[in-house]
């Protein structure tokens, strides 16, 4: 997952002179200025997105011999799917969504 696209309207950058400091007498910008610090404050999506990447990382990898059985069970029409379980893990699956939101 990239979160380096990040929109402008989601970082706000705080340009904040340290008093007494020679950029408060500069006539540079305040990027430029000396004793100038930068405050990049991320949004709370930016923040998940963050800590989902990181969740995602360390999910193990794809069992591809389970993925070839279930595969195989289709082909000869032997899968199948349990409406109730199923039904049960999408309110489940809503549920924590609708938590990392708030």
């Amino acid at each position: 997952m990239d979160i380096n696209n990040i929109g402008s309207n989601q970082i706000r950058e705080r340009a904040i002179r340290e008093p007494g400091s020679e950029s408060a007498k500069s006539s540079q910008p305040d990027s430029q200025a000396s004793g100038t610090r930068v405050e990049v404050d991320l949004s709370g999506d930016a923040s998940r997105l963050t800590r989902l990447e990181a969740e995602v990382r360390d999910l193990p990898e794809v069992d591809k011999s389970r993925v070839e059985a279930i595969r195989a069970q289709i082909a000869e029409g032997r899968y199948h799917v349990d409406p109730e379980r199923l039904a049960e893990k999408f309110i489940s699956l809503e549920r924590e969504l609708a938590g990392t939101q708030s």
